[in-house]
């Protein structure tokens, strides 16, 4: 397994911000029922409480997302299910060993900051907010839906966690350290399309104050569906951009071409 050619990254040719968002627009076209139902299953997802497993639901989406664009590129959409469920096992390895890492990096700053703040507050140097009542007074509800897919976003357009979870349904999940390493070595191999990435994970930061001063439930809600939606559209960029990275395929399959449905995994039937 690690010596298939999908675990070596390449650094993608010019012309990807041209050829990405044509692809991706041509994928919707073959399958937007599909399409549609991805999105919408995240914007359910969005309305779960993510205190605690938010690697498993942002893996979640993602491990949904691309196997729709695996088959609408190589099936025109039709063999999705088969593809989604021989995914599932890796797709659950991948989240364990993200929720776990996050767990660990979350405690580590959970600490560092509530000591910090402690110093801070003794100091007189940091004095407490008052918190934002316009945004309280939104039901907690529709807040959750803006938040969890805020968070989501900025999740889903990190490169390391693509190009991670691209591995994993591609040839399986061979370990959290080897698909970490063959992940930070496609980001630098890759910087400037990874640093772009990374930003579209930030638009939300940049929409967060003013939603939370509308004071208005149904534009907070309308703001989360958007957000959902986009948060798909990023991952099926995710989706071209790894493909290229990892097997060289900078077009979509031709919609005429039928791949055998019989094959255990369609992530990657080339290289």
């Amino acid at each position: 397994m690690t010596h298939n050619a999908a675990l070596t990254p390449r650094e993608v040719d010019p012309g990807r911000w041209y050829r990405w968002p044509r692809d991706a627009l041509d994928l919707i076209r073959r399958h937007p029922m599909g399409f549609t139902g991805v999105t919408v299953l995240v914007v359910l997802l969005s309305f779960v409480p993510q205190y605690f497993i938010s690697a498993f639901v942002s893996v979640s989406i993602g491990g949904m997302v691309m196997p729709w664009a695996r088959s609408a590129d190589h099936h025109s959409g039709d063999p999705f299910w088969e593809i989604l469920r021989a995914c599932v096992r890796d797709t659950f390895h991948l989240a364990r060993d993200i929720f776990i890492y996050m767990l660990v990096i979350g405690l580590i700053i959970m600490v560092v900051g509530h000591l910090s703040q402690n110093m801070g507050h003794a100091m007189g140097v940091i004095k407490s907010t008052p918190p934002d009542l316009l945004w309280t007074q939104i039901p907690a509800w529709i807040r959750s839906v803006f938040e969890t897919a805020q968070a989501d976003q900025l999740v889903s357009a990190s490169p390391w966690f693509l190009f991670m979870l691209y591995i994993a349904l591609a040839v399986g999940h061979p370990g959290f350290s080897l698909l970490s390493h063959q992940s930070i070595m496609a980001l630098f191999k890759n910087v400037p399309p990874s640093v772009t990435f990374m930003g579209l994970g930030m638009v939300p930061s940049f929409i967060e104050s003013p939603v939370h001063h509308w004071g208005w439930g149904l534009g907070v809600l309308v703001a989360g569906f958007c957000l959902a939606l986009f948060n798909v559209v990023v991952l099926v960029l995710g989706y071209l951009f790894a493909r290229e990275v990892f097997e060289g395929q900078k077009e979509n399959v031709p919609a005429t071409v039928k791949a055998p449905s019989s094959s255990r995994r369609a992530m990657v039937s080339s290289g």
